[in-house]
């Protein structure tokens, strides 16, 4: 079984505590392909190229003007449709990200990476545990992260 994990990270601000988080979904590869036509189609019919969750609920955010928010509610919920359609489960990790740098020493950085390459290997262990118990055939897993990222060679 071939297997996909695509992840992405997000680090909120103006919080109390400042949250980073990794997270993604896996799926077979063929599903993927379904998967980008139909998150492709629902962002059509709302007149979207991109689809970024944290502008959604803004007023300001110049990708959504055009949408109301009681269709932007809608849109959520056709885009949340189109992964619970295609995906075997979702993953995801968060940390506090002002504690990394709290709870750890320089040199231990150094060896171990950001926060973010931390979260990245235990991210992969999480789903490598997953993969040692197939309920069929072991499965390969390939995992993506986003093009041209700042922390990709951290990763």
């Amino acid at each position: 079984m071939a297997l996909e994990a695509y992840l992405d990270e997000s680090i909120t601000k103006g919080d109390d505590i400042p949250m980073f988080v990794l997270g993604g979904y896996v799926a077979q590869f063929e599903e993927w392909i379904a998967f980008s036509d139909e998150w492709a189609a629902v962002l059509n019919r709302y007149g979207l190229e991109y689809f970024h969750a944290k502008d959604l609920k803004s007023g300001n955010a110049k990708l959504y003007r055009h949408i109301p928010y009681d269709k932007r509610r809608s849109l959520l919920v056709e885009l949340s449709d189109v992964i619970c359609q295609h995906s075997l489960f979702g993953v995801s990790l968060g940390m506090s990200a002002d504690a990394w740098n709290e709870i750890t020493v320089s040199s231990f950085r150094s060896e171990y990476g950001s926060a973010y390459g931390f979260a990245m290997s235990a991210m992969l262990i999480v789903l490598s545990t997953i993969l040692a118990r197939p309920k069929d055939d072991p499965a390969i897993m390939s995992i993506f992260l986003e093009s041209g990222h700042a922390n990709a060679v951290d990763a």
